[in-house]
């Protein structure tokens, strides 16, 4: 409960908390690792909730992204809880490029069908995205730089 407090949730929360951690555990298939379970929700409350105002819609929007992600499971043969471990540390990257939580869980659970550890996609996947990112907004920045740059006579097809 001390990480839900800190993550600014009160023990009236708790029914909420629990419910979830539980779903996703059977969902998920985690077995008696509702720890592991608990931490897939935690990440997927901090990263992918934070536009929703209310407590409710945030543990709303967790349990309908948890059955995606069962749906993803069942359908790829991957392990929720292999991704479990590694979704947070490229899901901040993911959801600033714009993809969907369930357009990243498709995205690892084909990296780890070829072979390739979680941990390891994850890392990758975030270099990829956050490089694809800055370039996107580096081309953006040099486009508007030149503009007002370019003398009014002379057009961007010139150059």
């Amino acid at each position: 409960m001390a990480d839900w407090a800190a993550m600014g949730y009160q023990a009236e929360n708790l029914g909420q908390i629990v419910g979830t951690v539980l779903k996703t555990g059977i969902l998920g298939d985690f077995g008696g690792n509702l720890e592991g379970a608990s931490n897939l929700v935690r990440s997927t409350m901090a990263i992918w909730s934070q536009d929703l105002e209310t407590v409710a819609g945030k543990f709303n929007r967790v349990n309908d992204l948890m059955a995606k992600a069962s749906a993803i499971e069942a359908s790829t043969s991957v392990w929720m809880g292999e991704l479990a471990g590694s979704l947070p540390e490229v899901s901040n990257s993911a959801q600033l490029f714009g993809l969907e939580f369930e357009q990243l869980l498709g995205i690892m659970a084909s990296m780890k069908q070829r072979g390739i550890e979680s941990s390891e996609a994850a890392n990758g996947l975030k270099f990829v995205l956050q490089r694809t990112y800055l370039q996107i907004h580096f081309l953006s920045i040099l486009e508007f730089v030149l503009v007002l740059e370019v003398p009014h006579h002379l057009s961007m097809a010139t150059l």
